[in-house]
């Protein structure tokens, strides 16, 4: 009867149905002819041990055959399949890190793992791109993400994993985080126009392109001119009104200072990439009181790469606490936001104003930072210009005769600034002796020597018509005779025609001329410390000659007892006792101020190629010793950087020859150009020209940043956070001028940098919405009256009852 009906079914297949029955690993498979009904059948997957049992048919002829249903197979619980996979590891299955991982995932790195008694100088393992360095095979090892470090402090291939699965990788590498770090770090290393959003943004319409660039030119030109943001938004309107198209959209203040954020952010991504190249940087930094009345340090950061000098804002930091502590965390926090970590390897000095804050030599801010990154070697620089100021105040503060003075030309220029009468009678005295107008200055106005110069000028070019109205006013039938101001003026003019008096301020002239003309020097962006040298040793020789020779100043009125109608009293006996007092006390202290660094300041004369000789056989040996001096200082600076101090006297010997071999004219090249060509053959004493290079003469670009910031953080601005007051900042300081402005590259990190795209036609589309609604819209009149036809219209088509 069975072997009956499987021929009937065999027959029946064959003519109408046609099958094939095969059992697999649990899996049932249905195969049928074209024209029949498919069945659902599902794959079940072995390693997970499910079987769904849906197909009717196979059910059917296993009834059929048997005469009972088919048996169930007991499926197994998660806690089953977990416990066989434990046993399985644990006893079978032996995992290792497998080193092609290492080239199918290029974000995977591994670190040996260390025993409790290894540790490193950092307290934390240092991460390695590849295996290479031991045998993973041997040695347990984490696995990290290099990419998802930067961005994240948890996870597991954040804090190291041991789960030697490519599963867990391929997870991790398919992770909607992990992904978007990817993209975040690609953008972030792409070169300029390589990244996705920047290619999207060049394909905006052309439009738009242009009108984003004139938004963000109008906020660099305000953040350029010192301006508020709200002089964004009338500019804007000043250019529509013009026919400029600027569009409708990022058109507020707010979004200025978005724009001045991205064109900082474009400027400090070119200081960076500059910085990198560099071996050595200095720092220059110095602290003030704002106008919110804040202490705020302000940095620079100086380098040389190959002869190229740079010097550039880093940052600006309001200090809650003006210690030594609160100031060195302010100075590492701004280096480390804007260059990360890798100043710590770089730095070899720090230019300061020479407060004792700054240079205490257990507890002051660079002792400190050489403790921080372990570099004792970190040349301390006390600001050249302000130590010339500290030598000219203590040379005059003995002399009687120079209080005399000073107070005088105080006096003098108050006298005509809190009197606007005495003030405008001046200036009738300077036009009716057909003069310029030359008002009196204040001598104590700063520090700087060339302030005191123009004090002094003003008073003694402008002798003739002082004096003029000095005695105007002792004239009780005159209008402008006051009872006050006449008693000063009379003091004035006794003082202003004493022969002692008028001598030793035409000879105090002639040596601030000859200091303020180095105190300039030491003021200039790209001074080295050689050019403090030079300068330093040039005014010695003035002042030396100044004993005994009258300058060009005192030549105007020495041995005369008249000066331009003036009659001039008393003795000049005491001048030549001042005169000799004063120069050997600004030898003396120009010699104390600046011994601590004359060698090393001698020495580095070595990069000013102009005194070189004309030909190497003048002198062989030249530099040797200043050669020898460096490398007694700088040595541990230049064998913590990678090179060889060993090598560099006999490179410089061989530097010479090459250079007076190949170039006829050795004063007139650069260190640049000497890079180009001998780089490669003597690397090492190349790096020492530029370490010395990277010397800051003094901190002088500190105290012109804060006068940039003054004009910035005003009293109507005086609550701008240090993030926005860094910004404008690095745009005030760094960015071109605005005619020679290109936005492009603060357009494509302003374009990438946001969380959702960016919608530069965002308000003309709003308009367009509107513009439709207002054509859809009827006036109440006009829609009576439509009403009112309508109602006609439909009482004269309507038959009568």
């Amino acid at each position: 009867m069975k072997l009956q009906n499987l021929n009937n079914i065999h027959d029946a297949g064959r003519c109408h149905i046609g099958y094939t029955w095969r059992h697999q690993a649990g899996t049932f498979i249905t195969t049928l002819n074209s024209n029949s009904l498919l069945c659902s059948t599902v794959a079940i997957r072995a390693n997970k041990q499910k079987i769904i049992r849906n197909n009717y048919n196979s059910t059917k002829m296993y009834r059929y055959l048997t005469g009972k249903e088919p048996p169930t197979k007991k499926l197994k619980t998660k806690e089953d399949i977990r416990c066989q996979q434990q046993k399985y590891e644990q006893g079978k299955r032996q995992r290792k890190f497998q080193e092609a991982w290492l080239e199918t995932y290029s974000w995977l790195e591994v670190v040996k793992s260390k025993s409790k008694d290894e540790t490193t100088s950092s307290g934390q393992p240092s991460t390695s791109s590849s295996a290479s360095t031991f045998n993973t095979t041997e040695n347990e090892c984490r696995m990290f993400c290099k990419v998802c470090r930067k961005y994240e402090k948890h996870g597991i291939f954040v804090t190291g994993s041991r789960n030697y699965k490519v599963e867990s990788l391929k997870y991790h590498d398919e992770s909607a985080s992990h992904r978007s770090f990817v993209q975040r770090e690609k953008a972030l290393t792409a070169r300029p126009g390589a990244s996705v959003a920047e290619k999207t943004i060049e394909k905006l319409n052309e439009s738009n392109y242009l009108r984003l660039g004139r938004l963000f030119k109008n906020a660099h030109a305000v953040a350029k001119h010192g301006r508020p943001y709200t002089d964004y938004t009338w500019i804007c309107k000043l250019d529509e009104a013009k026919g400029v198209d600027v569009g409708k959209t990022y058109r507020n203040n707010k979004q200025a200072v978005n724009f001045v954020h991205y064109i900082a952010e474009a400027q400090r991504k070119e200081i960076f990439s500059k910085f990198k190249q560099s071996t050595f940087m200095s720092l220059i930094s110095d602290g003030s009181t704002d106008t919110a009345s804040s202490e705020a340090e302000i940095l620079y950061l100086r380098h040389c790469h190959r002869g190229i000098l740079r010097t550039d804002f880093v940052g600006i930091k309001n200090v809650p606490k003006a210690d030594a502590a609160g100031i060195t965390t302010a100075i590492s926090n701004i280096l480390t936001d804007n260059l990360g970590d890798t100043w710590k390897t770089k730095i070899v000095g720090m230019a300061t104003d020479g407060a004792a804050v700054m240079l205490g030599k257990t507890n002051g801010v660079v002792a400190r930072l050489m403790r921080e990154v372990q570099r004792p070697f970190i040349q301390t620089i006390h600001c050249s210009a302000h130590r010339l100021e500290l030598a000219y105040k203590d040379a005059t503060k003995s002399l009687d005769i120079f209080n005399k003075v000073d107070n005088m030309l105080l006096a003098i220029y108050l006298f005509y600034k809190n009197s606007p009468l005495n003030r405008a009678n001046l200036k009738a005295s300077f036009n009716t002796l057909a003069q310029k107008p030359l008002i009196p200055s204040r001598v104590g106005g700063t520090r700087w020597l060339p302030h005191i110069k123009r004090a002094l000028e003003n008073l003694l070019i402008g002798y003739e018509p002082i004096m003029q109205h000095l005695t105007q006013i002792q004239n009780p039938n005159d209008a402008a005779h006051r009872k006050d101001s006449a008693n000063k003026g009379r003091n004035f003019l006794t003082l202003l025609s004493r022969k002692d008096v008028l001598y030793f301020m035409f000879f105090l002239w002639d040596v601030v001329n000859c200091l303020s003309t180095v105190s300039e020097a030491f003021q200039q962006r790209d001074v080295t410390i050689a050019d403090v040298y030079q300068e330093l040793e040039a005014a010695k020789c003035i002042l030396e000659k100044y004993k005994a020779r009258d300058g060009p100043k005192l030549k105007m009125v020495i041995g005369r007892d008249e000066y331009k109608g003036q009659v001039l009293k008393g003795q000049s006996t005491s001048f030549t006792s001042y005169r000799k007092r004063l120069i050997d006390g600004l030898l003396k202290s120009l010699g104390s101020r600046f011994e601590v660094d004359e060698n090393l300041m001698k020495a580095a004369t070595i990069v000013k190629l102009e005194l070189w000789p004309q030909l190497l056989s003048e002198d062989q040996d030249f530099a040797d010793d200043q050669v020898a001096v460096l490398l007694g200082k700088l040595a541990p600076a230049l064998d913590a950087a990678g090179m060889d101090s060993n090598q560099i006297e006999p490179e410089f010997t061989r530097l010479k020859c090459l250079l007076y071999q190949s170039y006829p004219d050795i004063k007139s090249l650069s260190w640049e150009t000497i890079n180009r060509g001998m780089v490669a053959k003597c690397p090492n004493i190349l790096a020492l020209i530029d370490l010395v290079l990277t010397f800051p003469a003094g901190s002088v670009e500190a105290e012109r940043g804060f006068s940039q910031m003054g004009i910035v953080k005003n009293d109507w601005r005086s609550c701008l956070l240090d993030s926005n007051l860094s910004d404008l900042l690095m745009v005030l300081l760094e960015t071109p001028e605005v005619g020679e402005f290109d936005p492009s590259e603060a357009i494509h990190l302003w374009n990438s940098a946001g969380s959702r795209a960016r919608r530069p036609n965002y308000m003309e589309d709003a308009g367009d919405v509107e513009e439709e609604e207002e054509e859809d819209f009827v006036p109440d009149e006009e829609l009576q009256q439509l009403e009112d036809k309508a109602n006609d219209d439909l009482a004269f088509s309507m038959p009568d009852d």
